[in-house]
C-alpha cells in the first residue's frame, strides 16, 4: 500500500514538472531574468492617510467587561472539627491524594475513602491547594 502512494505522488509530481502550472497570476508580477519575482517599484511617496481605508467601519471603544479585573485570592474557609468526634485536620500540599493522605495520617491508603466521606463536596481527583481537610481518627 506504502508504495502504490509512493507511486502516485511520484506520478504527480512528474506531470506538474512536465505540464508546469498553466494558470495566469491574479495580478501583474514581474519576473526577473532567473526567473524569481522582483520586488514591487519604489514609490515617490506613501499613501495619503486619507487614501487608506479603515479595517472597520466604526472605530474601536473599549467597554467595562473588555478591561480584566483583578485577580482576587481568597483564603480557603477554615474547617473546625465537630467537639463530639475525635478527628484532626490536614492542609492540601502540592502532590496530595486522599490516599496518600490516608497512608500518611491513617497508615493504610486503602482508608482513604473515610477521609472522603469526612469531608463532602470535595472531588478526590481535583484537591485544592491549602484547603484544610478533616482526617478521622485512627
Amino acid at each position: 500500500m506504502r508504495n502504490a502512494h509512493a507511486l502516485w505522488i511520484g506520478l504527480a509530481l512528474t506531470l506538474i514538472l512536465q505540464v508546469g502550472c498553466q494558470k495566469e497570476p491574479a495580478h501583474d508580477v514581474e519576473m526577473s531574468p532567473d526567473h524569481t519575482i522582483a520586488p514591487p517599484p519604489p514609490t515617490d511617496s506613501p499613501p495619503r492617510l486619507d487614501q487608506v481605508r479603515p479595517l472597520v467601519d466604526t472605530p474601536y471603544e473599549p467597554t467595562a467587561a473588555d478591561v480584566p479585573r483583578p485577580l482576587v485570592l481568597v483564603d480557603p474557609p477554615a474547617v473546625d472539627p465537630p467537639a463530639d468526634a475525635d478527628v484532626t485536620t490536614y492542609t492540601i500540599q502540592s502532590g496530595d491524594t486522599f490516599w496518600k493522605i490516608a497512608k500518611m495520617k491513617l497508615g493504610n491508603g486503602q482508608r482513604w475513602d473515610e477521609i472522603a466521606k469526612a469531608n463532602p463536596g470535595l472531588e478526590p481527583t481535583k484537591l485544592p491547594l491549602g484547603q484544610v481537610i478533616l482526617i478521622p481518627a485512627r
